[in-house]
């Protein structure tokens, strides 16, 4: 079976929707990948039989005359990034650390230019004919309209959407006229794909219920799993000091959660905090971090780099921040590290709102030490860093809890089944 994968980066397990994609689906027997994705990126030439690239810099480029702003990139191979990729990384952090409306916007106006439609992307489509076309769901415009330009070419094809952010929900809050217009224009995008999509998967429960009611279509959950079987579970050695670790995303408040962790230990004498995360910091930031004595900021990881990682710790920390606006904005997501920590197996230490689908998730089967209110958290701390039998025994609950909810098999078993059944439809 042909899958085309539509992503916004590169199918590798650097970004968050290439790290679940590939969890997901690897290892499933006669499966090929493909792979149509829009940044300045190198192809995963290991994983993909062929990759179609385009992105801002490749358009900006062919506007100033320069040559196809499509690449395709066939076989097993080695093959480097654009040069400009830096260019374009740069410009994605400032638009994310500014929140600049005017970026997105101008964004936009260059894919609807549709220089990307051309004979390179048409003879692309043509010779991967796929079986499946599957795409996560963005909170921009343009991957919306080169879905629907490939449908277009492949009407017969079916499509699967994968939602695991919100950016469909009005349950946002913001005072920019403009966040609103972009939002409502991007809804009818999310629309149209649904019309012409055989299957919509999202996330969490939290997600399927409000999914269902908005969309009018039904949904299935879809997540991460992982390799349950005994030998692939590693055996809990709480160190002293205890080890807490984070790794991921610190924006958002999550690293002012980090820091009262932090605080937390220093008030009860015991442990250490590492974070892992490629999250840039401000010059206050990494003021408060390197005054810091008990948390140990490392930077980015690779992503081969993080199961031993998180096997080395002895808590795992999950943490969402408090602030209305945040809650808005993962109110629906279980973030994708959760599914990684659930099979190692280590104790999860957990600081959030208890309405949001992380923590309703983590809270189920006491699968995590929890804390939805910030004044508990430096007696749970305490008590936890000073309870070793305690650790332990969330490890193992961790463990069962995966066990039942993410094993690998039964999900890909699903997801076969749910393929089968409109590939063959479809022929």
């Amino acid at each position: 079976m042909k899958i085309l994968f539509i992503t916004r980066g590169s199918l590798v397990g650097s970004n968050n929707s290439g790290n679940t994609i590939i969890n997901i689906f690897s290892g499933m027997e006669n499966v090929e990948f493909y792979n149509l994705f829009f940044r300045a990126e190198a192809p995963n030439t290991a994983l993909c039989k062929a990759s179609c690239q385009m992105s801002e810099v490749s358009i900006l480029r062919r506007l100033k005359g320069g040559g196809d702003p499509v690449t395709v990139t066939e076989g097993q191979g080695t093959c480097t990034a654009d040069v400009s990729a830096e260019q374009e990384q740069s410009l994605y952090a400032k638009n994310r650390n500014q929140k600049s409306r005017l970026m997105w916007f101008g964004r936009e106006l260059l894919w609807k230019t549709r220089l990307w439609h051309n004979k390179t992307f048409e003879d692309f489509v043509h010779m991967v004919k796929p079986d499946l076309i599957f795409m996560p769901s963005y909170g921009c415009w343009y991957p919306y309209e080169v879905l629907q330009a490939v449908h277009k070419l492949l009407p017969q094809v079916p499509v699967f959407l994968y939602h695991f952010d919100d950016n469909y929900s009005l349950h946002q809050r913001s005072f920019y006229p403009s966040f609103w217009a972009y939002r409502f224009i991007l809804r009818r995008h999310i629309r149209k794909a649904e019309k012409i999509a055989s299957k919509t998967y999202v996330i969490s429960q939290v997600q399927k219920r409000d999914y269902e009611k908005m969309l009018k279509v039904p949904c299935s959950i879809l997540t991460k799993g992982a390799d349950f079987s005994e030998e692939k579970k590693s055996p809990v050695c709480v160190h002293e000091p205890v080890r807490l670790c984070y790794t991921g995303n610190v924006g958002d408040g999550r690293l002012e959660i980090l820091l009262k962790i932090s605080g937390a230990l220093a008030k009860a004498g015991a442990g250490e905090l590492h974070v892992y995360s490629a999250t840039r910091l401000s010059e206050s930031q990494q003021a408060q971090v390197d005054g810091d004595r008990h948390m140990i900021f490392h930077g980015a990881i690779a992503p081969e780099q993080v199961r031993g990682v998180q096997e080395m710790a002895d808590v795992l920390i999950h943490v969402e921040d408090f602030s209305r606006q945040n809650r808005m904005l993962t109110r629906h997501s279980i973030s994708t590290k959760i599914f990684d920590y659930l099979g190692v197996p280590r104790c999860i230490l957990a600081v959030g709102p208890k309405d949001i689908a992380s923590m309703t998730f983590l809270q189920q089967e006491g699968a995590a030490v929890t804390v939805n209110d910030l004044a508990q958290l430096e007696k749970t701390v305490a008590e936890l860093v000073g309870d070793k039998e305690k650790i332990a025994m969330q490890a193992e609950k961790a463990w069962q809890y995966g066990k039942k909810t993410l094993d690998i098999k039964a999900i890909q078993s699903s997801l076969r089944e749910d393929m089968e059944c409109f590939v063959k439809g479809a022929l």
